[in-house]
Formats: C-alpha cells, sequence, structure tokens
C-alpha cells in the first residue's frame, strides 16, 4: 500500500480551519462566517474525493511508541464511510447556514461544526485501534457543543447525559487496549483480527471478557444494550426540538460511522 500525505488534508484541513473560525472576532458578520464554512466543507469534500481517487493508501503521522503508531489508512470500509459522512455533513451544513439564521453563538457552531467534520474523516481514515481510540473520544468530546448550543435546560441535560454514557464507554474500550496491546498485534487493522494466536493460548476466557467489554464501549453511541437509555424516545424528542439541525445528525453519522474494529 502506498502513502500519501494528501490523506491528512481532509483530516485537518477543517480542524484548523474551525479553530481558527471559533478565535474569529465577536464582530465578524454572520455572512462572513458562512462563507468561510461553506468554503471549507466544498475544500474538504473535494479533497475526500481526491483521496479516494488514489485508492487504497496509508500515512503514519507519529509514533507514540514503537508498538503504537498514530497511522492513518484509506482502505475499503473506510472510503464507504467517508463517503456517508461526506455526503450527510456537508447536506446538513447547507441546511444550516439558512436554519441557524434565528440563533446567537454562529461563530461557535460552525467552528464546531468543521472540527467535528474533520474528526470524523480522521475516524474513518483510522488504520489501528489507537488511532480509533483516539478520534472515536475526541468526536465524543468536541461534538458535545453542538449538544449544547441552545443552552437551554433540556438541551443540558441530554449533553450531560450523553458524556456520562460516551465516557463510561470510553473507559472500557481504554480497559481493553491494554489486553489488546499484551496479546497482539496493534500497530495496524489486520483481516482476521490483530491477536497473536501463540500470545492467547491459554488465555481465551480473558479475552472473551475483554471483547464484550470493548463492545460495550465502543457500542454505546450505537445505544446497544444496556445504554439504550440515551437513545430513549423522551431524549430524541429533545434533541429534535433543539435548535442545532445537527443534533440528531450527530447520533446518526457516531451510529454508522465506522463498524467495530477487528
Amino acid at each position: 500500500m502506498k502513502e500519501s500525505g494528501m490523506l491528512l488534508f481532509p483530516i485537518f484541513f477543517p480542524i484548523i480551519l474551525g479553530t481558527l473560525l471559533l478565535f474569529m472576532k465577536k464582530t465578524t458578520k454572520r455572512k462572513t462566517m458562512v462563507l468561510i464554512t461553506a468554503a471549507g466543507l466544498l475544500v474538504t469534500a473535494l479533497a475526500v474525493i481526491c483521496v479516494l481517487a488514489q485508492g487504497e493508501v496509508s500515512f503514519t503521522l507519529f509514533q507514540l511508541t514503537t508498538l503504537l503508531p498514530i497511522y492513518f489508512k484509506a482502505d475499503a470500509v473506510g472510503r464507504l464511510f467517508v463517503s456517508v459522512v461526506t455526503i450527510v455533513w456537508v447536506l446538513a451544513g447547507i441546511y444550516g447556514f439558512r436554519y441557524m439564521e434565528h440563533e446567537d453563538c454562529n461563530k461557535r457552531y460552525f467552528g464546531f461544526y468543521l472540527i467535528v467534520y474533520g474528526i470524523l474523516v480522521g475516524l474513518d481514515f483510522s488504520g489501528n485501534l489507537i488511532t480509533f481510540y483516539l478520534f472515536y473520544e475526541c468526536m465524543t468530546l468536541l461534538s458535545l457543543p453542538l449538544v449544547f448550543h441552545s443552552r437551554t435546560r433540556e438541551a443540558v441535560m441530554a449533553g450531560l447525559k450523553y458524556l456520562f454514557y460516551s465516557l463510561c464507554g470510553a473507559y472500557l474500550a481504554l480497559f481493553g487496549l491494554y489486553f489488546i496491546n499484551r496479546y497482539g498485534n496493534p500497530k495496524v487493522f489486520t483481516p482476521g483480527g490483530v491477536l497473536d494466536p501463540s500470545l492467547v493460548t491459554g488465555h481465551e476466557a480473558l479475552l472473551l471478557v475483554v471483547a464484550f467489554l470493548m463492545l460495550l464501549g465502543f457500542g454505546v453511541k450505537a445505544g446497544l444494550f444496556p445504554m439504550q437509555a440515551r437513545f430513549s424516545p423522551q431524549r430524541m424528542t429533545i434533541e429534535a426540538e433543539r435548535s442545532s439541525p445537527v443534533s440528531l445528525g450527530v447520533n446518526a453519522i457516531s451510529t454508522v460511522t465506522r463498524p467495530a474494529p477487528p
């Protein structure tokens, strides 16, 4: 698989642009923010198309340790899900330009909207478990301002519930990462899994428990039992009534962004 630095552009460009948008002056006209956001979405979508046209490419950003690189790979599954994310995020963004006219704090909304788009692209292009985990949790924390956006009591309570479930899931997944690192080769996603059969022998029962806990951890956003309370009709109604058009989109995207890692 050939390496391509182009893989980093659709990940970090919207993150950097969204961060700059957050630090713009409060007196900045709304029209200017909309134009910057629209340009960011368009450029990122075009960059995604360029990456997809290159086929299967990869890139190692840096090494946390010798066994834990921050590694991106545009494989078949990643290309499928980044296509879904791009279509939904661009269309929701276009809708949000008009829908958010009556709202305050447009700068915060559009800034985090771009940042979360970059995080989702990074999640889709994750080439190993540690990269997947880091971007998964960044998605949790950086999408929270979008959930809180209207600042009503209902939105704040829904956001805190979202954060509680997501952090519980994060701890379960992190617990599992330790065992995956101990009994496998987590440097890259591999067909058939990353566990080393010679190391697993004699520890099958333990690893079944670990796999179950990781399934719960990564399944929080998918509403797997027993975390389905986060997706109760009451909560979905609250989100539907919230002013942010991306409130339901965040949940929909996070549910289908990427399947469970092998």
